[in-house]
């Protein structure tokens, strides 16, 4: 994945602003090149998790779609966690063809950022749904 060494200077700053609680946002894409950065407000307002506010996301998916670009990455920080796909994080996956990124900010002087790749383990069912795991991690080309 090949991210604008802007957006990463832009998702550090959000980390940092929303800190304690993690931040969340969106890449969108086309290939696997970053096109646009959406920073979003985390409603969890938590330390431990993330989720997007519904209108946002609304509003970003459908402003994805209007220039035909992918939802290419989803991001939040872990403010005392390393930069890898926690449990909770592995249970509430929602665009399982992105990238995963994960700003570590356990090392306040030097964050870390990974991004992953999920594998679907068990498939969607009128009883339950699709569960995810076996992350691997991905290398980002900060262009």
């Amino acid at each position: 994945m090949k991210i604008p060494k802007a957006f990463r200077e832009a998702m550090l700053s959000h980390a940092i602003e929303n800190y304690p609680n993690e931040c969340c946002g969106v890449l969108s894409g086309m290939g696997d090149i970053a096109t646009y950065h959406y920073p979003m407000e985390n409603a969890a307002s938590s330390p431990f998790r993330y989720e997007f506010e519904g209108k946002e996301h609304i509003k970003v998916i459908k402003s994805i779609e209007e220039h035909n670009w992918d939802v290419l990455c989803i991001y939040h920080s872990h403010t005392g966690s390393e930069a890898r796909l926690s449990d909770t994080d592995l249970r509430l996956i929602t665009y399982p063809d992105s990238y995963y990124l994960i700003i570590s900010l356990k090392d306040s002087d030097n964050p870390d950022i990974r991004a992953y790749k999920v594998e679907e383990l068990t498939e969607w069912t009128s009883e339950a749904p699709a569960t995810y795991g076996n992350p691997a991690e991905e290398p980002i080309d900060w262009i």
